[in-house]
């Protein structure tokens, strides 16, 4: 650990801290800002340091938000990522100590991202090339680059630049976190994200084999970020080396060139890169990048008010001063002055006539701390008389604001850089799986995945909204349900992040504005009686239910609804089995326990083999009644197992189902209701018709196909749940018949959380409540004849 002492000194972290202060970014998914940060500077700064020596230093995952792309014709939305403020210095650390180490292991033929390269340097070793007489070039570029590098190949990279262990659970751990968005985790599968501090420097340790046979091979290229350039001696050569390129990232790198790399071209003929074109001697501003810069300025000063605008272009101009100055561009730069002016003249007219501003002196204070337009205008003062005469010709006629008012929409990215890090948090192929996993690789997946599992419980806890408690008004304040008592708000979320709103509450109240918020939102409105019996449920009009009703009606009394409710007990019993064993694993049961569990255990096995034999000949009617009578006497087993595990001093002789007096049968019922709810929303959202069953009589005013669905789900929720929280607490007790408001919230909220926890299910991580939705639809599925069966969800014990 002696390394980790040395590289995060005091002195390496203050001086990463002011790197990212230097920049002024958003703080990540912890809203943390800078100045809250730097409120306790030392304090902070010494327990980042202590995490990470320790090796208790977990990242928080990227916060996920998406900009609306410039430029397209129709809308599109660009991710992008932001990490904390912490894990923006601890990433600085390693780049700072780092980046300079590897510059003399580095190709120099290799210009992004690397200290004393950069892009006029990068265009000067192509004008130096083109010196050279080279007559011909290819401009490469590598497709989705950051998204689809290929994570075993980056690792190993890694271990051969980074020796420490402890440096590479780090570094792995970086590369292997998440996003959230809207609360929700999302994993991240492939590919490293934008965002990172350290992203730069990955890309080029990954790219630099390909860096490395180049030049071993003498050919003759200019590499920033994924784009490449080629030069040769004929068109034939330059091709030839493009098939090397191709067939060398996709064996060595699993990479790919975009569709549109560029073919041969002829020097002569002139061509483009990195934003610049060199035709016949001269370098100037690519005409699709001064496009682009153009529409950036008109559509920032047209969205934003001044202030925010000048803001969002302060880097446009910076690079426009810094990149295209030294180069053939004075009119172009003139071209772009013109615009801003024009844009920025009308914007100012508009306001002032809109009386938003007072006078154009407002803006000329921004200006004056605005880069430089104009170079070598220091204080901006020239355009400012620029900006002031623009204004009065338009006002007095003598000149246009036409250039503002504009259509030009081109498609395409207009940032000044073309290859910075994509802003991403898509799914993309996922790469080949991992072989030969390291230690430190294994720690950094069991880490992140700890911390991933930290935000799905956040973001499962915020589905549902339970009211209970009573005299509670439901109302909508925007976007958000408010649930306010006495007055007093006494919880508020937006409907757009839940899935249902569970009303167990006497005297509540809710407003047709609250209930039409909920239903835009798809958000079922639950009602339950104190007992937590579910008596309402409330879905939007276009809920999909029924769809399939016809086939369900005419599936009751045929070989597939005699299929379909062999496979609901089956999977009932088989889930009774897999609790009791689950529940047993690994306790000290006492003779008596281990005796009646064990005869439980061997007659439910016996009542399993006989469900699955039961030919589907049989008649609709005994059938049903022979199956009943299975499910029956399995249920005879499975309490008298269960009642061994439950403590004693609750008292639980025999399953009470309606009018329970005993309190472990109550808070199973309050349980089944909760988790009916969720079984009859999976049923319409499946376009099954709640009202036809399979197994359970049909009951006029109740949706007894609900009766049949959660049977599978009954042991996995609810059962497991129930005496989970009788074996870590003890002494609940009820009054007249009826659970305390917070023993109900306190079941309510567990059996959502196992309702919501994850599982694999055939080959994926998902949820119980996305099994249970699946189910259903293949239920429906099995009825529409689109699948041939319908395999219940068995649980893992």
């Amino acid at each position: 650990m002696e390394n980790l002492h040395a590289l995060f000194s005091d002195a390496a972290l203050q001086e990463a801290w002011q790197k990212v202060r230097s920049k002024g970014k958003s703080g990540g998914i912890d809203n943390i800002s800078i100045t809250e940060f730097e409120s306790d500077l030392a304090k902070n700064l010494k327990s980042l340091r202590a995490e990470v020596i320790a090796g208790n230093y977990v990242p928080e995952p990227y916060k996920l938000f998406f900009i609306e792309k410039e430029n397209k014709p129709k809308k599109e939305l660009r991710p992008l990522a932001l990490m904390t403020i912490r894990d923006k210095i601890t990433q600085h650390v390693i780049a700072l100590h780092y980046s300079p180490l590897f510059e003399k292991k580095f190709i120099d033929t290799s210009y992004a991202y690397r200290s004393g390269k950069g892009h006029p340097k990068a265009i000067a070793r192509v004008a130096d090339f083109l010196n050279r007489k080279f007559t011909f070039v290819a401009n490469l570029d590598i497709d989705n680059f950051f998204d689809t590098i290929n994570r075993k190949t980056l690792f190993n990279a890694c271990s051969e630049w980074f020796s420490q262990p402890e440096i590479l659970k780090l570094l792995e751990m970086w590369v292997l976190t998440g996003f959230v968005h809207h609360g929700k985790y999302i994993k991240s599968e492939t590919g490293i994200a934008q965002g990172g501090v350290l992203s730069p420097l990955l890309s080029n340790i990954y790219l630099h084999p390909l860096d490395q046979i180049l030049f071993d091979n003498a050919i003759s290229n200019v590499r920033y970020a994924d784009n490449i350039i080629l030069f040769g001696k004929s068109k034939q050569e330059v091709l030839a080396r493009k098939k090397f390129v191709a067939d060398f990232i996709s064996s060595q790198l699993s990479l790919r060139l975009n569709d549109s790399a560029g073919d041969a071209v002829s020097v002569s003929d002139g061509f483009d890169f990195c934003g610049i074109n060199f035709a016949e001697g001269k370098r100037s501003i690519a005409q699709a990048k001064l496009l682009q810069i153009k529409t950036k300025i008109k559509t920032n000063i047209q969205k934003h008010d001044i202030k925010t605008a000048l803001e969002l272009l302060k880097e446009t101009f910076d690079g426009l001063n810094r990149y295209y100055s030294p180069y053939d561009t004075e009119e172009q730069l003139a071209e772009i002055r013109q615009t801003f002016t024009n844009s920025l003249a009308a914007k100012i007219i508009n306001l002032l006539n809109q009386k938003v501003i007072k006078n154009e002196q407002e803006v000329h204070a921004l200006l004056k701390n605005f880069p430089q337009i104009i170079f070598g205008d220091s204080g901006n003062k020239l355009f400012i008389k620029s900006i002031s005469g623009t204004i009065k010709g338009i006002k007095s006629g003598t000149r246009t604001n036409g250039e503002i008012l504009g259509n030009e929409h081109p498609s395409g990215s207009i940032s000044p850089q073309p290859s910075a890090p994509p802003a991403t948090g898509e799914e993309v192929a996922t790469s080949a799986p991992l072989t030969a996993i390291k230690d430190h690789e294994k720690e950094a997946r069991r880490l992140v995945e700890k911390k991933r599992k930290v935000y799905y419980n956040k973001f499962v806890a915020s589905l549902d909204l339970m009211v209970s408690g009573n005299f509670a008004h439901i109302g909508k304040a925007g976007g958000k349900i408010v649930i306010r008592r006495e007055g007093k708000i006494v919880a508020e979320t937006f409907a757009g992040k839940l899935t249902s709103l569970i009303i167990s509450s006497k005297g509540a109240t809710i407003s047709s504005d609250a209930m039409r918020l909920c239903m835009e939102n798809n958000v079922s409105v639950c009602y339950f009686d104190e007992l937590g019996k579910p008596y309402a449920v409330v879905f939007p009009v276009a809920s999909g239910a029924n769809s399939v009703s016809t086939a369900q009606a005419r599936a009751a009394g045929t070989v597939t609804g005699r299929r379909i409710v062999q496979s609901l007990v089956w999977g009932k019993i088989s889930n009774q089995i897999a609790l009791i064993r689950y529940l047993t694993k690994n306790k000290n049961l006492s003779a008596e326990q281990a005796a009646t569990i064990s005869k439980s255990l061997v007659e439910m096995e016996a009542i399993l083999k006989k469900v699955a034999a039961l030919p589907v000949s049989t008649s609709a009617e005994n059938y049903r009644n022979i199956l009943f009578g299975h499910e029956g006497s399995a249920a005879v087993s499975y309490w008298s197992a269960l009642k061994m595990l439950i403590p004693p001093g609750y008292g639980f002789t025999v399953r009470e189902h309606q009018n329970a007096a005993n309190v472990v049968n109550q808070m199973l019922n309050y349980g089944y209701g909760i988790l009916y709810s969720k079984v009859l929303a999976a049923a319409v959202v499946a376009g099954l018709n709640p009202n036809i069953p399979f197994l359970h009589a049909e009951v006029k005013g109740k949706p007894a196909l609900t009766f049949d669905l959660i049977e599978p789900f009954r042991p996995v929720v609810v059962d497991r749940t129930v005496l989970s929280i009788l074996s870590r607490s003890s002494g609940f007790s009820s009054k007249s018949g009826k659970l305390p408001d917070d023993l109900r919230k306190k079941i309510a909220s567990k059996v959502l959380a196992r309702l919501y926890s994850e599982v694999k299910y055939k080959g994926h991580t998902m949820s119980v409540n996305d099994i249970l939705i699946l189910n259903s639809k293949q239920i429906a599925a099995v009825l529409k004849e689109e699948e041939k069966t319908y395999k219940p969800y068995v649980m893992k014990w």
